[in-house]
């Protein structure tokens, strides 16, 4: 949605073109016409459209019938309809989010997903004519991907700011500051003409605070480079909350959790680079699970795992292989902000394993079984820092039961001596875990399960981790997690 105040700005001019971004598919899979629209709300008849049936994944420009000439007297909705018969996915998001950005349709029934912090679906109108804004500056995308910074260090951001002003600016300038104090300006000059746009990266230093642990909000605003008033502000800013710590941090672990099943071809192959790639140096710092979802289920399947789909996002295709860590968007190898991504080589996946090592944890865990009579006993202790109340107002303790070396049954794909490895085979808690019983900093738990005639108890271990329970998947993080020898 373009709302009134924006186009407000550019009355007399018109919007002549779309640009639409799509995420990528497989060509003999796409949709045969790509429809671009302008509309006065949803459900509405198009008030201006154009076509194209020679697209691609990226961005594809759509020349509209006939130019639609802006009022700024109402709101304005753009997008694009497509039909399709295979499930793909075709929808890219990008940005930072705002109100009214990711509107998405389907047989009809539109959902707004603005508030789910997945970006804005990647369509832009092309305004044109003689009334462009003289002074105008987007912050269209900015982000951290952190959730903590120790004092003294400083705060990485990156992004991308574009010019939509009628004339070329010489750069652009952001204002920084932790917790509304102004920190410093900076200056990144650059010629930019109508449309263009530039790259950034920041170092935000953190010295000038106390030290302590506490939470901090930094917000960056972008300025015009000469001190002029932006026409449009409401796209200028971001703003994050992290963690900001001197003494508090313990180690963090990886939770990889890999989605497969035996009905995959790929999967035991996705398998193997997963396990060059943890056993080049971070066998003591990965722990590693699989659900037997993601390409149909199979005998191995627990009801559980099904629920943990939803990280592969409301508008993904299921597939495997598939991995996540930490149940965190990785920005790196994840796709349209989802915590799901694909197993590429081991390279890559070490890489992802690095970015997810530079958080520290604030929580620690420790976890040790017995089995006696037919029942696995568990018992889990752990103890936090001040800065995990602040992180997650609900921390949840989540147990599973693992087992490797298990034959397969009908494997696609496999190998001579293909096993299953780290298979799930019990979720001792719920799905999203057990409410934590603090008493002070520390927790202890305890847990019996009955052990599964099938099971080889050698081959068993159990995995406790920590992690944020909210109504909002994005946000359900592990904090930390260990295994049982």
């Amino acid at each position: 949605c373009l709302p009134k105040e924006l186009l407000a700005m550019y009355r007399g001019c018109e919007i002549s073109q779309i640009r639409v971004g799509l995420a990528t598919w497989y060509s003999e899979l796409r949709p045969d016409t790509l429809t671009a629209w302008v509309r006065t709300s949803l459900d509405t008849e198009n008030a201006a459209a154009g076509f194209l049936t020679d697209f691609n994944y990226g961005w594809n420009v759509i020349d509209l019938s006939e130019p639609y000439a802006v009022s700024g007297e109402e709101d304005l909705y753009i997008g694009y309809s497509y039909w399709q018969d295979h499930s793909m996915n075709c929808i890219s998001l990008i940005g930072i989010s705002v109100p009214g950005g990711c509107w998405i349709g389907k047989n009809g029934v539109w959902t707004d997903y603005s508030s789910k912090d997945y970006g804005n679906v990647s369509v832009e109108a092309v305004v044109t004519g003689d009334a462009l804004p003289e002074s105008d500056l987007q912050l269209v995308s900015c982000q951290t991907n952190r959730i903590s910074v120790k004092h003294g260090d400083a705060i990485l951001v990156s992004g991308c700011v574009q010019n939509n002003s009628a004339q070329p600016v010489g750069g652009f300038s952001f204002r920084y500051s932790l917790n509304d104090e102004v920190q410093g300006d900076t200056l990144i000059q650059r010629e930019m003409a109508y449309r263009d746009t530039c790259k950034f990266e920041l170092r935000l230093p953190t010295g000038r605070m106390a030290e302590g642990e506490r939470m901090v909000n930094a917000r960056l605003t972008l300025l015009m480079p000469d001190g002029r008033d932006d026409s449009y502000m409401a796209d200028n800013s971001a703003a994050f909350d992290m963690a900001m710590y001197t003494h508090s941090a313990k180690e963090r672990n990886i939770l990889l959790e890999q989605f497969t099943t035996e009905r995959c071809f790929y999967c035991p192959s996705g398998g193997l680079r997963i396990q060059t790639a943890v056993e080049s140096g971070y066998s003591d710092r990965v722990v590693w699970v699989c659900h037997h979802v993601g390409y149909g289920t199979d005998k191995f399947t627990v009801d559980e795992s099904k629920e943990y789909l939803a990280f592969y996002g409301d508008m993904k295709f299921e597939a495997a292989p598939a991995l996540m860590l930490n149940r965190h968007y990785n920005p790196y190898s994840s796709k349209d902000g989802y915590p799901v991504q694909s197993v590429e080589d081991p390279e890559d996946i070490t890489a992802t394993f690095d970015y997810e090592l530079q958080d520290p944890a604030f929580v620690s865990l420790s976890v040790e079984t017995s089995a006696a009579d037919g029942q696995l006993d568990i018992h889990v202790e752990g103890n936090r820092s001040v800065l995990l109340a602040d992180l997650s107002p609900d921390p949840r303790l989540c147990v599973f039961v693992k087992e490797s070396q298990i034959e397969p049954i009908s494997q696609m794909g496999t190998y001579e001596g293909f096993v299953h490895n780290n298979t799930l085979r019990k979720v001792a808690t719920s799905a999203w875990g057990d409410a934590i019983q603090w008493e002070g900093d520390d927790f202890a738990a305890d847990y019996r399960v009955a052990v599964d005639e099938n099971w080889n108890l050698d081959n068993v271990q159990v995995v406790a981790f920590v992690c944020n329970y909210s109504d909002d998947i994005m946000k359900r993080v592990v904090y930390n997690v260990v295994q049982s020898p």
